[in-house]
């Protein structure tokens, strides 16, 4: 078990497009912000924070079952745009679907 950590804090603001057809709702969006990436090494007793450029990519459907009941399938991609530390050429890059579902009360 090491010592070690890492994470990474997405501060962004979205933006999402739709276009509704009766009861289906594809969609795009972006965010654009700010990544703070944090390491930790406890074998050297060493951390650095690092801020940078973040963006995410997103495109989707929502489905609506019932007029209370609504489902999303999405899918979200986040390139490599910043470093997570600084003079070191690595960055996060991921890919994430959604799965979900909406009640309206």
């Amino acid at each position: 078990m090491t010592k070690d950590a890492a994470w990474t804090l997405e501060t962004q603001l979205y933006g999402r497009a739709a276009f509704h057809i009766s009861r289906v709702a594809p969609y795009a969006g972006i965010a654009l912000g700010v990544d703070t990436n944090y390491v930790y090494m406890h074998s050297a007793e060493m951390s650095k924070t690092s801020l940078g450029f973040g963006m995410n990519l997103q495109t989707g459907i929502e489905i609506v079952a019932t007029p209370s009941l609504g489902f999303k399938f999405g899918f979200d991609y986040h390139p490599g745009t910043d470093n997570i530390v600084e003079g070191v050429d690595a960055s996060i890059e991921y890919y994430s679907l959604l799965l979900g579902a909406s009640l309206h009360l």
